[in-house]
């Protein structure tokens, strides 16, 4: 998973399970992986952007809610696990933490975010 240049634990973790199931037979393990639990704490994020119906393009602009909701996406493991704690997510949700949905996460993030 190194080869193949992803950073996020999660992401390294799924693809070792995946290789491990294709040329040795090994299982995975039952319930949601890593991976998942990511996708889970980063829809808890975006679902602090707003209403789908929000997310508009117009002529001259992105909402804000669709811009928000493109930085959750784009948002590496590392960022996630500073504004959203996996530990956190599990006892009383992300809202009211660090995130903030009208905010940039970071540099790479929010140039990520506008080239996308």
């Amino acid at each position: 998973a190194v080869d193949a240049g992803y950073e996020d634990k999660s992401v390294q973790e799924a693809i070792n399970a995946t290789r491990d199931l294709l040329f040795y037979g090994v299982e995975p393990d039952r319930g949601l992986d890593p991976l998942d639990l990511v996708l889970v704490r980063k829809m808890d994020l975006r679902n602090q952007c707003g209403e789908p119906r929000t997310h508009t393009v117009t002529a001259t602009s992105v909402s804000t809610a669709l811009l928000c909701a493109t930085r959750v996406t784009l948002m590496t493991e590392k960022e996630l696990d500073a504004l959203c704690p996996a530990a956190a997510h599990w006892t009383d949700g992300c809202e009211g933490r660090l995130f903030r949905p009208k905010r940039a996460v970071s540099r790479a993030n929010e140039e990520h975010a506008l080239r996308t």
